[in-house]
């Protein structure tokens, strides 16, 4: 088994450019082209255009990538929903795509490009916040953990921050920062 997961990805890598220049000469389409108007909608057809976008061999869409990746984890939302037609407008222009011609296939990648660097910035922001540590001195921290406490046991009170009572709702000890 551990030989065909190291020798399939290597055969692919060498078999995939041949497959996508006989599909684009019978198809007349591009590979991100056939993926947006071929995949259904959501997840699937997410997956499929940022498998594309992180394989290209052309130097305008890896640049695109890096930019997008460098950028996301930094953007607000009106700047995230700048993302879809710059990159729509880089892949059209890389690929010789006619807008005249193919009017749908900016629409679709663009959704496609929100979610994928929309993902990417939301996992940025989590790590962010699984990073922080939890500091008793740090009012704001000390006001979620008591209002954890009021929405898990809103019918009984809180006797003191340091208490077994913590125990209730999981946490190990009787002063819940140990386990932070």
């Amino acid at each position: 088994m551990f030989i065909l997961d190291r020798i399939l990805p290597f055969i692919f890598s060498y078999i995939r450019p041949f497959i996508k220049w006989f599909l684009h000469a019978f198809t007349r389409l591009s590979e991100l082209q056939r993926i947006c108007y071929g995949a259904r909608a959501g997840a699937s057809r997410t997956s499929q255009v940022e498998r594309s976008l992180t394989l290209s061999k052309r130097p305008q869409i890896q640049r695109l990538v890096l930019d997008l990746d460098g950028a996301a984890p930094y953007v607000n939302n009106e700047e995230l929903l700048e993302f879809a037609p710059r990159a729509a407008r880089i892949v059209m222009q890389a690929k010789r795509i006619k807008h005249n011609v193919h009017p749908d296939f900016a629409r679709l990648l663009g959704t496609c490009v929100t979610s994928i660097w929309g993902y990417r910035r939301l996992m940025h922001q989590v790590e962010q916040l699984r990073a922080e540590k939890y500091d008793s001195d740090n009012l704001d921290h000390e006001e979620k953990l008591l209002r954890l406490w009021q929405l898990l046991m809103p019918e009984t009170p809180l006797t003191g921050r340091v208490t077994k009572q913590w125990q209730d709702i999981g946490f190990q000890g009787d002063d819940p920062k140990t386990d932070f």
